[in-house]
């Protein structure tokens, strides 16, 4: 995520409430100790997604799909998180928070984890914490429009080291590095390789490559399949072809169109990696295209996908 973003999510926001193991709190209320196993281990798991202002109001963008995706990052770290809530009582909680700050447009992120002081590696307290948090946010008034990207040299966690798939707050130092290297070089972004060279994801995104009017993204064997992603893939198979391929290097550089995507800023359009000028217009007219196909569900014009929005009210 760009620095500038988080200038606009760490501003003058009003206090918010938070949802924590059940009760709707002051967000400054919810402390961890630096002792607590996820802590100091890094075995939290968490989800972002959008509250957006909707056809039918606020409404929250791909609850359903963020919140199983909790669920199978709970089961790829043996956590028992259905021990602890639903996901039908899970999704109720966030979409009564919204209801409760009494937000239009903004951020939810949850979390889940063992709050107990821990030594071990292993938590001898394997209870679960959930906390769900939310800030106003407003992506378009970044005025960001195209950004800047390298190939990082560190390479994206091999799957059989760790389950990728899964949205663990300790993999984010992998992350983390990519993302430092390429903003101290001047860049907005990074993109990270598997370990056998192909094209993994962002430092916080998926990617995807337009050539000759196709679009390709890689396959999910070492990415977070993401939830933007997903649907980017539903909808844009209705005017282009779509193909989830290893990608190279070569191919990624001689693209006609590069953009990222993510649950916080949609579609990230990249106008230069490393010294490669992509195109002469970015953001390109099929990146275009897709930024508006996904306006269009937002605004109702595509009743198919209607799934994707879940009203808070």
């Amino acid at each position: 995520m760009p620095a500038m973003i988080n200038k606009l999510l760490n501003g003058e926001n009003p206090p918010m409430k938070a949802w924590f193991n059940g009760t709707i709190i002051d967000e400054h209320d919810i402390a961890v100790s630096p002792l607590s196993h996820s802590f100091s281990r890094g075995t939290a798991i968490f989800e972002v997604l959008e509250i957006v202002e909707s056809h039918r109001g606020p409404a929250l963008f791909g609850l359903g799909e963020h919140i199983n995706r909790l669920y199978r990052s709970a089961e790829f770290l043996y956590m028992p998180l259905n021990e602890k809530i639903a996901p039908e009582a899970l999704s109720d909680a966030v979409r009564a928070l919204v209801r409760t700050n009494n937000l239009k447009r903004g951020i939810i992120k949850i979390f889940a984890y063992y709050s107990t002081p821990e030594y071990s590696c292993i938590p001898s307290n394997r209870t679960v914490s959930l906390a769900i948090f939310c800030t106003p946010f407003n992506f378009s008034a970044t005025n960001k429009q195209v950004y800047t990207a390298q190939i990082s040299r560190y390479r994206k966690n091999h799957p059989e080291s760790v389950p990728v798939h899964a949205k663990a707050a300790g993999y984010y130092v992998n992350f983390y590095l990519a993302l430092m290297e390429a903003s101290s070089r001047g860049f907005d972004e990074a993109i990270l390789l598997d370990t056998m060279g192909f094209v993994a994801e962002g430092g916080t995104s998926n990617i995807f490559v337009v050539k000759d009017g196709i679009l390709m993204t890689p396959t999910v064997r070492s990415i977070l399949p993401g939830i933007t992603r997903k649907f980017i893939l539903e909808i844009t198979s209705n005017f282009m072809e779509c193909i989830e391929k290893d990608i190279t290097q070569d191919e990624l550089l001689s693209a006609d169109e590069v953009f990222f995507s993510n649950s916080v800023e949609r579609i990230m359009p990249i106008y230069r990696i490393g010294d490669r000028d992509i195109s002469t217009s970015s953001p390109g007219s099929y990146t275009v295209k897709i930024m508006n196909a996904i306006n269009d569900v937002i605004a109702g014009q595509h009743p198919a996908y209607v799934r994707w929005l879940s009203p808070v009210v």
